[in-house]
């Protein structure tokens, strides 16, 4: 409903079981959010076909509707999230949830997975004080793998995107003072 501009619900409905009856899609019993209905492509090749018949704006405009569905629905993970709004070009939102993903990642001691998750949410070109708190993530991953070239030249760079003397700043002033003294 929210990615067909509100049809009515029983319009939208009698679609839905008009795409199961001909087999395209299928109900799927157990969905993700419990009081929504969940359906899915039967087939990987009608997905991909439906999806290549969007034009390039409307497949922005679906994934960064499918996103705030999400977000208000209490998706969990963020990097669907951040992948959605991403792609509806909805980059401060992408960068915000990439960073979410990035801090889960690290919080997993998956030291990789946080410098690519950074770099996605850099590409977002974020300002200001998320872009900070991105680079700090980076370089206290890059500290972690015992990069401490990489953790110092980033945190000098996380120092100047962070508002002087706040708890981001001084722990980026921390990993800068680490890398230092290595």
């Amino acid at each position: 409903l929210a990615l067909v501009g509100g049809a009515r619900e029983a319009q939208m409905s009698a679609w839905l079981k008009e795409l199961v009856a001909r087999e395209v899609i299928a109900e799927r019993p157990l969905g993700k959010f419990p009081k929504e209905e969940t359906y899915a492509f039967r087939h990987g090749i009608m997905r991909e076909a439906a999806y290549a018949m969007l034009t390039d704006r409307d497949r922005k405009v679906g994934h960064r509707l499918a996103g705030e569905w999400l977000e208000q629905a209490g998706e969990s993970d963020p990097m669907v999230l951040a992948e959605h709004f991403e792609r509806g070009d909805s980059r401060t939102r992408a960068a915000h949830w990439f960073e979410r993903a990035a801090a889960a990642a690290f919080d997993a001691n998956d030291f990789a997975g946080v410098i690519a998750r950074v770099q996605r949410a850099l590409a977002c070109e974020p300002r200001g004080e998320i872009r900070g708190a991105l680079k700090l993530l980076e370089c206290r991953a890059h500290g972690n793998r015992g990069d401490t070239v990489a953790a110092e030249a980033i945190a000098r760079e996380a120092l100047r995107e962070l508002p002087k003397e706040s708890p981001l700043w001084f722990a980026a002033a921390r990993v800068l003072l680490i890398a230092t003294s290595a």
